[in-house]
């Protein structure tokens, strides 16, 4: 080899864009194989096995969950993005994602996105050509983040058959007695609930999750109080025994709970289940417009708890799914006795 100093510029690389796996082309958003320049192909020893790419994705463009059966390592070298699969994480420039075989595992570029560079261990990279690759895509991600809210879609579907929704959907409506117990019940969860916000705002450390919950509590700040006052203003809290193990639940579980379970408790439940009785119960309560604030509002809240949680560690994944299921438990707990106490 000739004694000499080069530099090869990046994009003098051809790219790769995309390749085909029995007959599915999936996107890898850009792949600049060093193989593709005699230059450097001869300049990397072949005994090392060592097989070089740039790799870049732009934000919000992801490469597919995949496995392969080499060791691989891709170096984050300028930008963000996130791995996911086995695992979940951000990801920065100076951070090495170490992959040994057979392990899932897929890419995003976040923000502006990121430039890496990934090496194989086996002499040739994992895309030797459009129609060449040595990898296998999965059909559907097992992402921790979206079992977990796959699992939220269902306890919201189950909850919009639960009694209190049932209360509310009945076609004759309400009569005058019903419709008096459900407001005492609903202006004691809505006090609570107040209280919950202030303590979820005054825990949390996160400083993304704080913002949040700040801007939530402003929003939400003196709601209970309007319904107090289109209800004539006056408000003795019931004090039934299930109704209050059930909200001091959701007030332990604020305490003691991670950052990240307070949000999901938040928005994936409270606010989740708030969106889908709200909705049906501002057709009921036609008259007052607390009920039409929330059925506009919740949504939005809900959605709020999903951004934060897709930077929650896989780590974390088991605790927040048992969080998830024990706070719907509770909420339908809640919610079924404040309906069969209205029914009375």
């Amino acid at each position: 080899m000739q004694k000499k100093v080069q530099v090869i510029a990046r994009d003098a690389i051809e790219p790769l864009h995309r390749v085909d796996v029995g007959g599915t082309v999936h996107e890898l958003g850009t792949v600049k194989s060093f193989a593709r320049v005699p230059a450097l192909a001869e300049f990397i020893p072949s005994h090392t096995g060592v097989a070089m790419s740039w790799v870049h994705l732009a934000g919000g463009q992801e490469l597919g969950a995949h496995r392969h059966e080499e060791r691989g390592m891709v170096l984050v070298c300028e930008g963000t993005g996130e791995v996911f699969g086995d695992i979940e994480r951000p990801l920065a420039a100076g951070d090495a994602v170490l992959v040994t075989p057979g392990c899932l595992h897929g890419f995003r570029g976040i923000g502006d996105g990121f430039w890496g560079i990934s090496m194989q261990f086996n002499g040739s990279t994992s895309y030797d050509g459009p129609e060449e690759p040595r990898i296998i895509f999965e059909s559907s991600p097992s992402r921790p983040i979206e079992r977990l809210l796959a699992r939220n879609d269902a306890r919201i579907a189950a909850f919009s058959r639960s009694e209190l929704v049932k209360l509310v959907d009945e076609s004759d409506g309400l009569d005058a007695a019903v419709r008096e117990r459900l407001l005492h019940g609903l202006q004691t969860w809505s006090d609570f609930f107040q209280r919950l916000m202030h303590l979820r705002a005054a825990l949390t450390v996160d400083h993304d999750q704080q913002r949040v919950a700040v801007e939530h509590l402003a929003e939400e700040l003196g709601h209970n109080d309007n319904l107090r006052e289109q209800r004539g203003g006056t408000h003795v809290a019931c004090t039934d025994s299930i109704l209050q193990a059930a909200m001091h639940w959701f007030k332990h579980a604020m305490m003691v709970g991670s950052d990240h379970e307070r949000t999901l408790l938040m928005h994936l439940v409270l606010e989740a289940s708030g969106e889908v009785f709200f909705k049906q119960a501002s057709t009921v309560f036609e008259d007052m417009p607390y009920f039409h604030e929330h059925a506009q509002d919740d949504g939005d809240h809900a959605a709020y708890g999903v951004d934060l949680l897709r930077r929650a560690p896989a780590s974390t994944m088991p605790a927040l799914e048992q969080t998830l299921e024990e706070g719907w438990d509770m909420m339908t707990v809640l919610c079924d006795r404040m309906a069969q106490l209205a029914r009375a």
